[in-house]
């Protein structure tokens, strides 16, 4: 049979007509992967910066030692947000250990990761605290635009819940909460580790604005992460 034919006979076929929802579950379906892409893309953003992290100690960020015998450490720093927009943000990001993930003909480890981060002028991103083993001493605090700081109250201090995250259901958070433009951010974060400077938890307070009113907290282990958020703050 000709191939002009075969069009004849496929033109002539009957097309049935779509279901009513055909399209809304499309758009769904191509938003939902979208979304997944884009949190994809962000893990490994964090990977990259843990990188600068570790290479970027000599130039003026800094990653607390373990002191002999020392398992906690508690550090509170205050963070200016800069930027040249009416209002600047704080991220707050955090999951639970994953299998590596491939993409790209990469690996990418994941061992479970507890983040806060900032505008910095320039940097549309500057990360003031992160706890992971990726990094050297599993913990650095930035040394460029924050300074150490009175303590802050460990505690939730009223703020809603986030929820729960855990290999089992949602296994990270990715959130931006908004903040006076040129404002302070003070974060407190209590870190245990293991001798071989292995994060097994954290604590993590946020306070934010001219009041210094409670941002975040968060209780943070490789398995399981608790978080309660400002209502402001909202999902990357």
């Amino acid at each position: 049979m000709s191939d002009q034919r075969v069009r004849e006979a496929l033109e002539r076929l009957p097309i049935p007509e779509e279901p009513p929802d055909f399209f809304d579950d499309l758009w769904l379906k191509a938003e939902q992967e979208e979304r997944e892409a884009a949190r994809r893309w962000r893990r490994i953003a964090v990977a990259l910066i843990t990188l600068v992290f570790v290479a970027g100690t000599a130039a003026g960020v800094f990653a607390v030692g373990r002191g002999a015998g020392a398992t906690v450490v508690d550090r509170t720093i205050a963070c200016r947000v800069i930027t040249n927009l009416d209002s600047g943000s704080v991220y707050i990001g955090s999951e639970v250990r994953l299998p590596p993930d491939h993409v790209n003909g990469g690996v990418f480890y994941q061992p479970g990761s507890l983040w806060v981060a900032g505008n910095a002028g320039a940097k549309p991103q500057l990360t003031y605290v992160q706890v992971s083993k990726l990094v050297k001493g599993g913990y650095s605090f930035d040394g460029t635009i924050c300074k150490k700081t009175a303590a802050i109250p460990l505690a939730r201090s009223g703020l809603p819940s986030l929820g729960t995250f855990s290999r089992a259901g949602n296994a990270r958070f990715d959130e931006s909460c908004d903040v006076a433009k040129d404002s302070l951010v003070t974060v407190r974060i209590r870190v245990t580790e293991l001798s071989a400077n292995e994060p097994t938890g954290a604590v993590l307070a946020i306070r934010s604005g001219r009041r210094q009113r409670p941002t975040a907290f968060v209780e943070w282990t490789p398995t399981r992460v608790r978080a309660w958020l400002a209502a402001g703050c909202i999902q990357r």
